[in-house]
Parts: C-alpha cells; sequence; structure tokens
C-alpha cells in the first residue's frame, strides 16, 4: 500500500502552473485492503492513516517518508482526527462502533467512548471543545473534547456520511444517502431542523465554503457535483 503526497503551485488557482505535482510516494509495506480517513499533525509533520482493511493505524513521518509506527487491534477504523489541543488521536471504529482516543507520542490507547455501532466520519469543533462522530443506523454523537464523555446524540433518518459543521449559522449538514436528501441539524437544539430531497443518489462527499455559504456535494449515481447555496441564518 502506497501514499502518494502531492504539491499545489502557488500561482493563480485557475492557472496551469498551479496543477498538483506527485512529490512523494510513500509505501506502507505491511498494509492490505482499503484505507479510508487520514488526519495530519502538522506541527510533526505526521500523518495518521485509518487502514480500514488491515485492522490498523498507520504513523507515517513526512519528512522520513516512512511508516514510524502501527497501532494494532482496531476493528475497520475509518474516521479519524488529531487533536493538538490534547495531543491525541481520535478514531472511530466501524466494526464495533467504539471511538478510541490514542496519545499522539506514546500511541496509548487513553479512553474509548462506545457507540451502537458503525462509527464513521469524525469532526471536531476545537472552540466548543466538542467532538461530532457519525454513527449507525441514524445519529450524530457529540463527546466532550476535553473529557470525552458522551454528551448527547442527535437522531437522523439514516447512517450518516460526510457532514460538516457551519459554525457561523450553528448547523450541521449531513448527507444521508439511504434517504437520498441532506439533514441539516439546529446546534442550538441538537435536533434536525429541516431536511433537502434529492434526485440524485448516493450522497457520500461533501465539502463547505463556509465564506460563501455554498456546500459542494458529491453523488454517485449519476456522477455529479452539486453546488448548493444555502442562507446564512437558519431562522
Amino acid at each position: 500500500m502506497l501514499i502518494s503526497i502531492c504539491s499545489l503551485g502557488s500561482h493563480n488557482i485557475y492557472s496551469q502552473e498551479s496543477a498538483l505535482k506527485l512529490i512523494a510516494t510513500i509505501p506502507m509495506p505491511n498494509v492490505t485492503g482499503r484505507i479510508d480517513h487520514l488526519a495530519i499533525d502538522i506541527k510533526r509533520q505526521i500523518i495518521f492513516v485509518a487502514a480500514l482493511g488491515n485492522n490498523t493505524i498507520e504513523v507515517v513521518d513526512i519528512k522520513s517518508k516512512k511508516v514510524i509506527h502501527t497501532i494494532k487491534g482496531l476493528h475497520k477504523p475509518q474516521g479519524i482526527k488529531f487533536m493538538p489541543e490534547s495531543n491525541t488521536v481520535f478514531v472511530a471504529n466501524g466494526d464495533t462502533g467504539e471511538c478510541d482516543i490514542f496519545n499522539a507520542e506514546t500511541f496509548q490507547k487513553m479512553y474509548s467512548v462506545k457507540l451502537s455501532g458503525d462509527a464513521d466520519n469524525v469532526r471536531l469543533d476545537p472552540a466548543e471543545k466538542k467532538i461530532y462522530v457519525g454513527y449507525a443506523d441514524g445519529g450524530i454523537a457529540v463527546i466532550d473534547a476535553a473529557s470525552f464523555k458522551l454528551l448527547s446524540e442527535i437522531k437522523l433518518t439514516g447512517h450518516p456520511e460526510s457532514f460538516q459543521l457551519d459554525k457561523t449559522s450553528k448547523r450541521i449538514f449531513v448527507n444521508v444517502p439511504d434517504s437520498k436528501q441532506i439533514e441539516i441539524i439546529d446546534l442550538a437544539s441538537n435536533s434536525v431542523k429541516d431536511t433537502w430531497k434529492m434526485t440524485e443518489e448516493k450522497n457520500y462527499p461533501m465539502a463547505l465554503d463556509a465564506s460563501n455559504h455554498r456546500l459542494f456535494i458529491g453523488f454517485r449515481q449519476p456522477s455529479r457535483l452539486l453546488v448548493i447555496a444555502f442562507l446564512m441564518s437558519s431562522s
């Protein structure tokens, strides 16, 4: 298994000179099966790789371009997030629903939060000190980023795929492909306040352009990118 690292030129984003260029390929010789999400410790130049098919987290040093450690004993790790405030790595396990928290230097497990199953995408709100985890047949768990205690669970109509936090409007936009819709969570009440039905299917990836109030949604059937402009306020 390999990780490719690309660079983006400093020219205008629309010019040919700014195209992504392959600058390095890092082998992960002991990894089999597919990988899922990545997290980065920018200060130490380390990438944490959720090797889902291998049931491991691979710790990759970008400077030396080598795997420097392997965290074993995971259960289909999917979502992963490095948290510089506590120097920890948060890992969501798809098989068990367990969310494991590791020390980012010693790689020892410090805490574990048990959800009902299929823990997947992870988001961090450092200002509010909250971690959001999509899981199971329809929920987003809210976890305290300091104590790692489960604070609340937000119910959805199906398993959440990618979701994004919009801090300005205090909402979360959630892809729910089983229901063919985007569900909008109001963070003041931690509940779904609106839904946007989609005609396309399998809306998995999502990106947020918060400055211009736009969502980018990727669909698999048909293969399509949808751009949605939304109002800044949910009221």
